[in-house]
């Protein structure tokens, strides 16, 4: 998980600026992959709010 966060907080947002000339979108998306509640915790939301047959599929 540090590799990963040392790369995704440094070089992501670099090559965000480079390729598309904005280094805040790419790390916004890398802090709310970081923050985004797990699969399953998501599936409890919503179950609670009222969504019923509530799963998820991983697609990789």
């Amino acid at each position: 998980a540090r590799l990963y966060d040392a790369f995704s907080f440094s070089v992501i947002p670099r090559l965000g600026k480079i390729v598309a000339g904005d280094e805040h979108s790419y790390r916004y998306l890398v802090e709310s992959i970081r923050k985004h509640p797990p699969q399953e915790v998501v599936e409890k939301m919503m179950a609670d709010a009222g969504f019923e047959r509530v799963h998820h599929l991983n697609l990789s």
